[in-house]
């Protein structure tokens, strides 16, 4: 998002001091899509609530007003309090009221979102079908375990031989390995340097995942993100370490990476005890 675009959305909801403040703001995120989500967010907020002189009754009665999703109210909630610490940190507010919010725990789903290995290959085998440059960018994708922004912006130059450099989230480069088949089979496709190595804008690469997905029957809700998690699920049900899945997947703590293990079917500790008599 260009500042010029932010400005936009946010000038007719905002003053120019609360304009400049939010800018400065949304400027110290990275990621596109982030800053994406904290525009509208805050654009919301705006429209019927102060920023600078914001006290916590109003706070209060914008969480309240909030709709949605658990995750997508988490989200809202953890973006406002960021924003008040940073106007905070930055001497344009008194106090930090953001604190008053409480981040609400979100009900993890994560095992509704894990593709069996079988689902994974019925969708890249009707993406190739469909559109041998889809059937590519899933292949690559599950193997990875990229996210969607990541997949649609690592360049030929990022890969040298099997090894995939990449600059992730948090402005974190990791490297990823290919398995050989992989590499070999990308090599026949090497592009220019500068050419992205997936020229599928991400919009159309999640539309043709979820029309993949119905098509063979899986999960209509299914995004490019649900191949990262199946990377994650399958190699640890493979013996992989969770150390490799961490690295790979580019998690700051392994506890995130850990939630994986939480749900591999038919596992529990049941199964590793003894029976007692006629139990």
């Amino acid at each position: 998002m260009t500042l010029a675009t932010f400005n936009a959305e946010l000038s007719a909801c905002t003053t120019p001091q609360e304009l400049e403040a939010v800018g400065l703001w949304i400027a110290s995120h990275l990621s596109p899509h982030t800053r994406r989500s904290y525009t509208r967010i805050v654009k919301g907020y705006l429209e019927s609530h102060p920023l600078l002189t914001a006290t916590g009754k109003d706070l209060i009665e914008w969480r309240d007003s909030l709709t949605g999703s658990d995750a997508s109210i988490q989200l809202s909630v953890s973006a406002l309090k960021s924003l008040f610490s940073f106007l905070h940190n930055l001497a344009m507010i008194p106090q930090n009221i953001g604190a008053i919010l409480k981040v609400p725990a979100v009900h993890d789903r994560l095992s509704e979102r894990i593709l069996t290995v079988d689902e994974v290959g019925a969708i890249i085998r009707e993406a190739y079908k469909r559109d041998p440059k889809y059937g590519f960018a899933f292949t690559l994708c599950y193997y990875t375990g990229l996210r969607l922004e990541e997949l649609t912006t690592v360049c030929w130059r990022d890969l040298s031989g099997s090894v995939l450099s990449v600059f992730g989230k948090g402005a974190k480069q990791r490297y990823v390995t290919l398995p050989d088949w992989l590499s070999a089979k990308i090599e026949l496709l090497r592009g220019n340097p500068d050419d992205k190595i997936v020229g599928v804008p991400a919009r159309s690469l999640e539309w043709a995942l979820k029309k993949c997905a119905v098509s063979v029957g899986a999960p209509s809700g299914t995004s490019p993100h649900w191949l990262r998690h199946a990377n994650a699920s399958h190699a640890l049900q493979n013996n992989a370490s969770i150390a490799v899945v961490s690295q790979t997947l580019g998690h700051s703590n392994v506890a995130t990476t850990s939630r994986y293990l939480h749900i591999m079917p038919g596992e529990s500790t049941g199964k590793y005890l003894p029976r007692l008599g006629e139990v």
